[in-house]
């Protein structure tokens, strides 16, 4: 009976502190709220590379309706609004003629200049605040070819 007494308590290691069962669920808690903490940085971090790659497609998107309606510009000279509708066409953001604007310049050589811009926003509100505030960061891209 006394050795069942002396199993059941905790004991004192050298340095005074308690071993067995009171440690573990101390070392359990612990590891619960660092698990808590790294999740919480590891999603925040997660949205960020999603808001980037994000940015990064709208402005891929953006120089490519820029050169298709450049190389419509440069087939057709003198269509703005056919230019126009090429740019637009071509990329999936919902653009409308008021971000695409075309710029024939005579001279020799013509050239034929097309600008879109992008009203780009972040859906994390932290990115957000970094990427132009509540207005959105303007991305913008030019194509210049020449008239033939």
């Amino acid at each position: 009976m006394a050795i069942e007494l002396i199993a059941n308590q905790a004991t004192l290691d050298s340095f005074g502190r308690c071993d067995g069962a009171r440690q573990r669920v101390a070392s359990r808690g612990s590891s619960a709220v660092e698990s808590a903490l790294s999740l919480g940085l590891l999603f925040f971090m997660l949205l960020g590379v999603f808001d980037l790659g994000r940015a990064i497609y709208a402005s891929s998107n953006i120089a490519q309706a820029a050169r298709e309606g450049a190389r419509y510009a440069v087939s057709h000279p003198g269509d703005v609004g056919g230019a126009q509708q090429a740019a637009m066409r071509w990329t999936s953001l919902g653009l409308s003629a008021a971000n695409v604007g075309v710029a024939f310049k005579g001279g020799s050589p013509a050239t034929v200049e097309v600008t879109v811009t992008y009203n780009y926003r972040a859906i994390s509100p932290w990115i957000a605040v970094v990427a132009g505030g509540p207005a959105g960061l303007a991305l913008v891209s030019r194509s210049t070819m020449l008239v033939e």
